[in-house]
């Protein structure tokens, strides 16, 4: 014969009670635990927060690295060398810099401008900087407020001592060419807007502790030249290479 589970009222009253004790029980215990992980991880991404704009002692640089003399790398994403982008010997703007303590070594997307200077004869002036191999264009980059033009004419009035006469914008150029990460770990993107320039005088005075050696080209001999990734496009766009 088969007995039936006693059902009554006050059984399920009963199991009710417990289930509501145990639920008043454990609901405190695990708000506590929850409150307590959330808390956890917010301290741990205020650290983090706080320790990635810093970089060690033993790995900081001057801030002047940070500034642009000409856009361009060899290698997407790869670390600068002797061999990389020549960099302004002008300090960081304080701009820069203030960025750089918010974001640590995150990609920052940064403003440039870089020069095709002409002479009468329609030679191009290039630019090689201290310990690096390979000839570039004038520029550098913006700062803030300041137009292209004037940055242009900056760049050129700092680094080879004469004024210059700004003429029409070739192109803008950025993409994987414009792409570099410095030693201490920096990463920059770089967009540079390229201007036809002439300079006012044919005396120049070098800044020496940022270039090693200017010199004129004649658009055949330039395709010959080690020269930084980001040129040829320029040079192309100017009708300098065929």
């Amino acid at each position: 014969m088969r007995v039936k589970r006693a059902s009554s009222s006050w059984t399920r009253g009963a199991w009710w009670s417990r289930r509501r004790c145990r639920g008043l029980t454990t609901w405190p215990i695990r708000t506590a635990l929850d409150e307590l992980a959330t808390a956890w991880v917010r301290a741990v991404f205020a650290l983090r927060r706080q320790w990635r704009g810093r970089s060690p002692p033993h790995t900081r640089r001057r801030v002047s690295a940070e500034r642009l003399w000409a856009s361009g790398v060899s290698k997407i994403g790869a670390e600068r060398t002797e061999s990389g982008p020549r960099l302004s010997g002008m300090p960081a703007s304080a701009y820069l810099t203030s960025l750089r303590e918010r974001v640590g070594h995150d990609l920052l997307l940064l403003p440039a401008v870089s020069a095709v200077i002409r002479d009468a004869q329609g030679r191009i002036l290039l630019a090689r900087s201290q310990g690096d191999e390979q000839w570039a264009l004038v520029g550098g980059g913006l700062e803030p407020g300041e137009e292209p033009i004037a940055a242009i004419a900056r760049e050129i009035r700092e680094e080879l001592g004469v004024e210059a006469t700004v003429g029409r914008i070739i192109g803008v150029y950025g993409g994987e060419r414009m792409f570099i990460t410095y030693p201490n770990g920096d990463r920059c993107a770089y967009v540079t807007a390229a201007y036809e320039c002439r300079l006012d005088s044919d005396s120049l005075t070098l800044e020496k502790d940022e270039l090693a050696a200017v010199a004129w080209f004649a658009p055949e001999a330039v395709s010959e030249l080690n020269v930084q990734p980001y040129v040829a496009p320029i040079l192309t766009d100017a009708d300098v290479l065929g």
